[in-house]
């Protein structure tokens, strides 16, 4: 099972968010201060990391951290 860190340790990697003390996990993306396209570039290193593929469908019902590390999860 992944954990919220190593999701946060992703987003922090990828240098999106200028300050990652404020990052909340249930709050969605944008309001994280992650873009559209951004949130594209954490679905890519998720899917990298994990050797997982989230078909668009479901990509898009994903607003938040906390909703994407389920789906993780659920692919475990």
């Amino acid at each position: 099972m992944t954990e919220m860190k190593a999701l946060t340790e992703i987003i922090a990697g990828l240098d999106l968010i200028s300050d990652m003390a404020a990052f909340d996990p249930e709050k969605t993306f944008r309001d994280n201060d992650i873009d559209s396209l951004d949130v594209m570039s954490v679905f890519l290193a998720v899917e990298e990391h994990f050797g997982i593929k989230f078909p668009e469908e479901e990509a898009l019902q994903i607003n938040t951290p906390s909703q994407l590390l389920n789906a993780i999860n659920e692919r475990g």
